[in-house]
């Protein structure tokens, strides 16, 4: 099965940008109510994930206030948990315990440029389909 199948394009997906500032990063992901988010650079190309903690433990650590944000740029921030990106010609069988682990993969051309991501949940309901139905055949 191709990977391809179970993309959700660049359009689609709310990521950051290694030029924001930290008070939008909190602010992208509080109106999206996602925990993490990828980060691509002005090249298009993936650099990392955020979470929540890791934007939390960045005001705890350097003691910042909500005012501060602004003045703070994201590529300041270290990521605590690395999610690779992988290629589009991955196969589905070493998808799999990646996105075991994790609820979305970043996907990217040969170039290294961002191209979309892979939900854990897509690829779950597609393949529980999948089996459902070579059961009722």
């Amino acid at each position: 099965m191709n990977v391809l199948s179970f993309l959700t394009p660049k359009a689609m997906v709310a990521y950051l940008d290694t030029e924001d500032t930290l008070r939008q990063a909190i602010e992208k992901m509080e109106f999206h109510r996602f925990s993490v988010i990828p980060c691509i650079d002005a090249d298009g190309k993936y650099r990392c994930t955020y979470s929540e903690g890791d934007l939390l433990f960045h005001l705890k650590n350097h003691r910042l206030d909500f005012d501060d944000l602004e003045q703070v740029p994201l590529k300041d921030v270290t990521p605590r948990r690395s999610y690779v990106a992988l290629p589009v010609s991955i196969e589905l069988e070493e998808l799999l315990p990646i996105i075991l682990t994790q609820n979305f993969v970043p996907l990217v051309d040969d170039q290294g440029v961002f191209i979309g991501i892979i939900t854990r949940k897509s690829v779950m309901s597609k393949v529980s389909k999948e089996m459902f139905l070579q059961d009722n055949r």
